[in-house]
């Protein structure tokens, strides 16, 4: 489902009609009115037109702004950052329009009671954390995105004055305050494996794994120092886990696979029992509030050891942690920082009274603001009691109130402008469009330009406009995915047949508390999400389902490639690589030759040989690159690099490999490196690169956070290695008969990712369309042979 194109309205410098109102000492004044009600009077009626004018443009030059926030938290936003962020300008403070999501947020505007908004002022509003459609954060992005426009607007969305309201006398009991912590960490991700498919509503992310092994309980701090202990008060608490190990089961024992026990401080509460590899919540209602300590208290969770039979074996028992959450009955205390509380449906006098911390050493309270979550805010009146106590009404609504003292309001991670952009509108014909990261669109801008002057009707876009206009500024692969389908959909025939992602991937987009530093480090690859599919293995990367656009199966209906660049000097190496073969590539007979290159054992050479006996039948020059098991491991990567210098159409691997290398046959017991990683830095350059087809195992999987792989060093790498690679992401099977289309296609189709198309839409294993990944050009044309140029072909032993 697509959404409508961005509206953006500013008034334009060169409008004949300015207005200030009631502007503050030094603001800048256009033009002035005499008397504040004549000045509203006049801003009223110019908000009037410019409403019923401005809808019905779909795009101006209004500013934006997506304001970037990680916590949960009542948010205040000054002018000057709005300001140094590209706001132009004192404004009516009626322009400011929030919204989250598609939905609209209530806003305090704090502007000094002058209806302009402008230096010294801000806004402020209640902010959530970033949750998945079934999770707690979300996989692909810790930000949420608040979108400010600035729009003339009949009825601004603002928060109601609790001092309206009519509160009744008595005030909610203390006792009937609710509040809640929920800890949780998304720091591993669990090789949850399958047949290959998109995972459905599975969680990939956990927080601890927990064994039996170990030699002490595992203990969380948690701070529970705001319940009410007073009374026979209790608390719940809620765990969630994950199920690894299936040993029991599995041997048939009549034990359970798992079983769990957790601790409050020393005393034991709870057991959980379950079996395999499912997901397990274990609940605790009604926990003594006797069991809290003033301070410093810690769950402890253990997987006790055991051991069954005769023999005594021990019970593997492997668990995953993914939660834990405490709702406890809420003292009336304040803190000296945010806080949320929950009110009971039963609980709601009207009236809410609060009091500071009596404790000598504690930081007494001045301010108290109260913001509900159904929109309305206002300051508590002290009730001149020595302890410092405060009260304000409440509307009946409200249930979660967000408390803050003294001014202590959380603070955006960002404040950004927003650049206007009007995809969804377009209905432009585009053959072919190059998606880019943002920091790497200047640097892609010239492959943009080449294929334009090649009469490809090739648009940039970046790619911050799709998440803008296609899931409201949040980054998701969908949103990709949802504006190549509205393209194809609406824009004039022949619709769109190419893309090109710009931009590495990375699977950990989460941000922790890592002393190490390094997340910051992983999120350097993170610039245009890939999507995770589920393999033999886990989790492994796919660009497929951007282009499976039409009907449910897994085939793609675009051609698609990727830059897996992670900065523009990379990308701008990827970019001249491509232009210049594309170009100016180097005659000879090195555009009829196809390099083969296996171990002799099993079935992998006599593949190739199969391979070689069509190629030579459609007049190329086929050789075979033998790797024997007795020869020096030396010698297999010598010849290689020998051939690859040498120049050649295609390079086709088949056989055993992973992330840095291909493999050949195990010899002592131990497979030995046909070619891997730092053999690329040896090569010479040249300008007779290959094209190279991995079918191997997991030498493309460009979404690892830190490392790279043989499939993206091989593009990555300057003047070169390769043109464009064809690899897989996951452990597979390579068919056979996928490689007989791909050959057939690159020598036939007008591009390399056509061909690579029309050989996954054979449908002949889902691998082959799931988990290979065209690393390069979809749009770049084979340097086939000249005048049908052809030799004999050789193997080489």
């Amino acid at each position: 489902m697509s959404l409508p194109a961005k509206r953006h309205f500013r008034r334009h410098p060169d409008d004949d009609v300015h207005c200030s109102v009631a502007a503050r000492p030094g603001a800048r004044r256009p033009l002035e009115f005499p008397g504040i009600y004549h000045a509203r009077a006049m801003l009223a009626l110019l908000l009037v037109f410019l409403a019923g004018a401005a809808w019905a443009q779909p795009a101006s030059d209004s500013p934006r702004f997506r304001i970037q926030v990680e916590q949960d938290g009542v948010y205040r936003v000054a002018y000057d950052r709005l300001e140094a962020a590209g706001l132009q300008g004192p404004i009516a403070s009626d322009w400011l329009a929030m919204e989250n999501l598609g939905k609209r947020v209530a806003l305090r505007v704090d502007d000094g009671g002058d209806a302009m908004f402008g230096p010294g002022d801000s806004l402020i509003f209640i902010g959530e954390h970033l949750r998945g459609e079934t999770s707690h954060y979300h996989d692909f992005s810790p930000f949420n995105v608040y979108v400010l426009d600035i729009v003339p607007q009949a009825t601004p969305f603002r928060m109601s004055e609790a001092s309206a309201l009519s509160g009744s006398a008595g005030g909610v009991a203390p006792s009937g305050l609710r509040g809640g912590v929920h800890l949780e960490q998304d720091l591993l991700r669990i090789p949850l494996s399958g047949p290959p498919a998109a995972y459905q509503d599975e969680t990939l992310w956990y927080w601890l794994q927990l064994n039996n092994l170990a030699s002490a309980p595992t203990g969380i701090p948690v701070d529970l120092s705001r319940i009410d202990r007073s009374g026979d008060k209790a608390f719940d608490l809620r765990l969630q886990f994950r199920g690894w190990s299936d040993t029991a089961s599995a041997a048939r024992l009549p034990i359970p696979d798992h079983v769990v026990e957790v601790a409050l401080n020393g005393t034991p509460i709870a057991t959980g029992r379950w079996e395999g590899r499912e997901t397990h919540l274990i609940e605790i209602s009604g926990i003594p509030s006797a069991l809290v300590e003033s301070e410093g208290n810690v769950i402890e969770i253990r997987v006790p050891a055991r051991r069954h039979g005769d023999n005594l074996d021990p019970v593997i028992d492997v668990v995953y942690l993914d939660w834990l959450e405490v709702a406890f009955p809420r003292d009336p205390v304040l803190r000296h920082r945010q806080d949320r509380l929950v009110i009971p449906a039963d609980g709601n006098t009207g009236l809410l009274r609060l009091r500071s911390d009596s404790r000598a050493d504690a930081a007494q309270v001045e301010r108290v603001e109260l913001f509900g979550e159904e929109g309305f805010a206002t300051v508590m009146t002290p009730t001149g009691e020595a302890s410092k106590a405060f009260e304000g009404s409440i509307p009946d609504a409200e249930r979660r109130i967000w408390v803050v003292p003294d001014e202590h309001f959380e603070t955006p991670s960002a404040v950004l402008l927003d650049r206007p952009s009007n995809l969804a509108a377009s209905r432009e014909q585009r053959d072919y469009f190059i998606v880019a990261h943002p920091d790497l669109v200047a640097s892609v801008e010239p492959l943009a330009r080449f294929h334009r002057q090649r009469g490809t009707r090739t648009e940039l876009v970046d790619v911050q406009d799709i998440y803008d206009e296609f899931n409201h500024g949040i980054k998701h692969p969908q949103a990709i995915r949802d504006f190549l389908a509205h393209a194809r959909r609406v824009r004039e025939a022949p619709a769109p047949s190419m893309v090109l992602l710009v931009g590495d991937a990375s699977w950990f987009a989460k941000r922790t508390d890592d002393p190490s530093g390094d997340s910051a480090r992983f999120h350097q690859r993170d610039l245009i999400p890939s999507w995770q599919l589920r393999s033999r293995d886990g989790p492994a990367a796919s660009d497929n389902p951007f282009v499976t656009l039409d009907g449910d199966d897994l085939y793609p209906d675009m051609a698609i490639g990727r830059f897996p660049a992670a900065s523009p000097s990379e990308a701008s190496a990827m970019v001249a690589k491509t232009i210049a073969y594309m170009t100016s590539p180097a005659p000879g007979p090195w555009r009829s030759r196809i390099l083969l290159a296996s171990d002799p054992t099993g079935n992998f050479s006599a593949r190739n040989s199969q391979l070689a006996r069509r190629a030579r039948d459609r007049g190329l020059t086929a050789t075979e690159l033998l790797a024997h098991p007795s020869e020096a491991g030396e010698r297999h990567q010598e010849r290689m690099r020998a051939a690859i210098d040498e120049g050649m159409l295609v390079l086709h691997f088949f056989g055993h490999g992973g992330r840095f290398m291909w493999q050949t046959a195990p010899a002592r017991g131990n497979a030995g490196n046909l070619f891997g990683m730092e053999d690329l830095d040896l090569l010479t350059p040249s300008d007779r690169l290959p094209i190279v087809l991995s079918m191997s195992c997991a030498t493309g999987p460009f979404d690892h956070p830190a490392a790279d792989s043989l499939a993206e060093k091989f593009l990555r790498i300057a003047d070169r290695g390769a043109v464009a690679v064809l690899a897989a992401s996951a452990r597979n099977s390579p068919s056979l008969g996928f490689t007989n289309n791909l050959l057939e296609g690159i020598l036939v189709s007008g591009t390399l990712g056509e061909a690579v198309r029309v050989a996954k839409s054979a449908r002949l294993h889902p691998d082959s369309a799931l988990f290979y990944n065209l690393l390069g050009d979809p749009a770049l044309v084979p340097a086939r042979p000249e005048n049908g140029m052809a030799s004999d072909g050789e193997t080489a032993e």
